[in-house]
């Protein structure tokens, strides 16, 4: 591990922003039937959408994102099937 690495907050993300809607609808349509999404107030301490940064990582790690949202989250979803 990089020293510059030890002890920091790094955030791994990839290059597009992705909302809880659109991963509920990715499920929908990797699980290949439709799945109601309840939408609900949000809760006290509940993320308020702010981006990630993956700068840090880039920098310090030298670390890029290789597969996007819609390639993951079907290797993610047929690894948990």
């Amino acid at each position: 591990m990089s020293e510059k690495a030890k002890n920091q907050i790094i955030n791994l993300e990839g290059a597009q922003s992705i909302s809880i809607k659109n991963v509920a609808e990715r499920v929908q349509e990797l699980h290949g039937q439709e799945v109601k999404i309840i939408y609900t107030d949000e809760r006290l301490g509940d993320y308020k959408g702010k981006i990630v940064d993956n700068t840090k990582a880039k920098k310090i790690l030298n670390w890029e994102p290789k597969v996007n949202f819609h390639e993951g989250s079907k290797i993610l979803y047929n690894y948990m099937k």
